[in-house]
Order: C-alpha cells, then sequence, then structure tokens
C-alpha cells in the first residue's frame, strides 16, 4: 500500500489516498484502488479527514426537528408584518410614480418656455446689433 497525494486547482486543496494495487487478469493490467483519507494541512502537513466523501457525519440528535407551535406563531408575526410592510411600500412606490409624472410634465413645460425665451432673446440681440450697425 502507498500513500498518494492529489493537488486539486480548481480548490487549492491536496487531498491524501491509500492506494492498494492489483492484477486485473481480464484486463492483464495492474490496477489500483484508492481510498480517501483526507485533507492534507499546507501549514502542518497533517491529514485532516474529511469522513469519507467530504461530508461531516450525520449527528442523530439533530436529525429530527422539534417544531415549536410558539416560533410558528413568531414567524406568521413575521410573515404577516413583511406583508404589511410590503403593502406600505407598494403605496409609496405608486405615490413617488405619480410625482414623478408630474414632474416630467412640468419640466416638459418649463422647457418649452426656457426655448421660447430663447427664440426672443435672439431675435431681441439681432435687432439691437442691427441697430447699432
Amino acid at each position: 500500500m502507498a500513500i498518494i497525494k492529489q493537488y486539486n486547482r480548481k480548490f487549492n486543496i491536496t487531498y491524501v489516498y491509500e492506494s492498494e494495487s492489483y492484477w486485473d487478469p481480464d484486463k492483464k493490467q495492474s490496477r489500483s484502488k484508492r481510498k480517501l483519507l483526507g485533507r492534507l494541512d499546507p501549514e502542518t502537513g497533517e491529514i485532516i479527514p474529511t469522513g469519507g466523501r467530504g461530508r461531516k457525519p450525520k449527528n442523530p440528535e439533530s436529525s429530527s426537528p422539534t417544531v415549536n407551535p410558539d416560533s410558528n406563531k413568531a414567524i406568521q408575526k413575521e410573515q404577516d408584518d413583511r406583508q404589511q410592510q410590503i403593502c406600505e411600500l407598494t403605496v409609496t412606490v405608486s405615490k413617488l410614480k405619480d410625482e414623478l409624472a408630474q414632474a416630467k410634465a412640468e419640466n416638459q413645460q418649463l422647457r418649452s418656455a426656457l426655448g421660447k425665451l430663447k427664440k426672443q432673446l435672439d431675435s431681441c440681440s439681432d435687432t439691437c446689433s442691427n441697430a447699432l450697425n
């Protein structure tokens, strides 16, 4: 048996395997079986077990969640509060959209008036320059 270190560039982790070689009579080649031992700690060089497939073992005590009726009420109250906030925000957004539409209309009127004033100013300056010449 041999210890094999394999570096994974994607995750920047070195995994350590136990490799056992054997002869495959069907293919007439040597083959190897690998068993994951864990990760290699880059600072200390120690092998950190990963639980076989990298998953942590399940804790049987925490596998069956307990349901607390008070927590259900708290969750329902929180959902109701959030729904109320959503309604209030929806009304606020609607009001702001109306204000924006009014501001755009007023802006358009002011631009139009400004354009007319510019034309009058140009006309006056042309008249004054002609009078001086």
